[in-house]
Parts: structure tokens; C-alpha cells; sequence
């Protein structure tokens, strides 16, 4: 290899680019947390998950000796906005399964994984295929019943979606990366609202 450098970088104003770690299980969350000013959790959006995840990313700044309000901690979250809860199911199963299967990798302690979770992820583990990555219809998806996928993710209307949200923002959530369909309800209704909420919390 050679040194490179942008030089025409030193010529303009501009802060550092704070470094976003995303993270599932508990070592990666902790790294990230003693690591990262951006750390964005991948572990579904049930708010006892997310609490637990927070959590990992807390004890991984203290551990590092860092102050943990010094990083901020987001998620991403599966959202399907759709007045149909069958169809809003089947329009996210594809990246259900690619978010789920996050957590299903070989040799990852999957003892403390909800119940809930851990029935979906030992499947995972070796039906997942990868290259039916984020398919709807790729078979592996048999193993994601309706309670999980309405566990893991966040589907319904406008406002229920809303209201599933909402207990991720009072927990410190302060970045969201959405994942899924019903794009124009979250752009003209559930955002709006999110704003709102992040504002006056």
C-alpha cells in the first residue's frame, strides 16, 4: 500500500464525521459503545429488547471509562404502515428475516435471547439463505410466524406505528433507520409525529 490523503480537505470547515457502529448482540454493542459516537442497534423494536441494547451499549462507554450520555444510541427498525396487518406483514417478512438472522450467527450465545426470538434465530441459523438476502418468498421466511414478525417489527396504520414508536424515543432513541414499505405514510405522517415526539422529550 501507499499514503494517501485528501488534500483539498484541508481547505474547508467541517467537524468529524462521527463514527456509527451497528450492533445485535451483546459484544458488538458493547464494543461499539466503548468505540463509537453513533451507536444503532439491530435487535428488533420490542422495547424490552431495545432497553436491554441500550443497556449493552452503556456498559460498553463505562467500561472504555467513557461518560455513555456521550453516545448517541438509534435503531433500526422494520416498519411496514399499511391499514391491512396481513399484508403489511408479508411486504416486510424479507428484511424481518435479514434483521432477525443478524442475531442467528454461528457460535453466538443465543441463551439470552427472548423466547420469542431465540425459536426463530436457532432456525436461522442454517436455513437462512443468502442469496435470497431481503426476498419476501425466500423460503427461510416459513420460520417467521405472525407473532414474531409483530414482535420484531412495527406495522399497522399511521398512528400505530406512531404509538409502537413512541416508547423508543422515551427510552433515548435518537435515531431511527426505517426498513420496509408503506414509504409514503412514514414520510407525510409518522415522521412529522416522531419529530414532535423527539422535541419534547
Amino acid at each position: 500500500g501507499f499514503e494517501s490523503r485528501l488534500k483539498w480537505f484541508d481547505r474547508i470547515d467541517v467537524g468529524k464525521v462521527p463514527v456509527d457502529m451497528v450492533g445485535s448482540g451483546p459484544k458488538s454493542l458493547r464494543m461499539a459503545g466503548g468505540l463509537a459516537e453513533r451507536v444503532t442497534l439491530a435487535v428488533g423494536a420490542d422495547p424490552e429488547r431495545i432497553s436491554w441494547g441500550i443497556q449493552q451499549v452503556r456498559n460498553g462507554a463505562m467500561e472504555a471509562g467513557r461518560d455513555p450520555g456521550d453516545v448517541e444510541i438509534g435503531a433500526y427498525v422494520n416498519v411496514a404502515v399499511n391499514t391491512n396487518k396481513s399484508d403489511a406483514r408479508e411486504a416486510i417478512k424479507g428484511s424481518v428475516a435479514t434483521f432477525a438472522h443478524f442475531s442467528a450467527s454461528k457460535g453466538m450465545d443465543m441463551q439470552a435471547q427472548p423466547a420469542i426470538m431465540r425459536r426463530v434465530t436457532e432456525r436461522l441459523v442454517t436455513d437462512y439463505d443468502t442469496r435470497q438476502h431481503t426476498e419476501g418468498a425466500a423460503p427461510h421466511t416459513r420460520h417467521l410466524n405472525d407473532e414474531f414478525v409483530d414482535w420484531f417489527s412495527v406495522i399497522g396504520t399511521a398512528e400505530e406505528v406512531v404509538d409502537r414508536l413512541q416508547p423508543l424515543v422515551e427510552l433515548g432513541i435518537r435515531h431511527m433507520y426505517f426498513v420496509g414499505a408503506g414509504r409514503e405514510g412514514l414520510s407525510k405522517e409518522v415522521m412529522p409525529a416522531l419529530r414532535k415526539l423527539v422535541k419534547s422529550s
